[in-house]
């Protein structure tokens, strides 16, 4: 009888070793993915920063255009009249 509780018990501190390393490996692997949601984020955040820029340029771009065709436009006809 004595064995059979030596074996439960030794069994027994198995199982709660085996539990503590899984929670230790739970522990780091939340730790990862949390790193890697942070990492997203800031990723996500860059990514929609340069977007904005992006358009920006694009509006100011058009601008200058618009500028730039209206000057032609009265350069060619200067040009036409003399």
């Amino acid at each position: 009888m004595g064995v059979k509780i030596r074996n439960r018990r030794s069994s027994l501190q198995n199982v709660q070793a085996q539990l503590e390393v899984e929670r230790r490996t739970n522990v780091e692997l939340q730790s990862i993915v949390n790193n890697q949601r942070e990492a997203m984020n800031d990723l996500s955040k860059q990514m929609q920063e340069t977007e904005q820029a992006r358009i920006k340029d694009q509006e100011e771009n058009r601008k200058k255009q618009a500028v730039l065709e209206v000057k032609l436009e009265l350069l060619l006809g200067q040009n036409r009249q003399s």
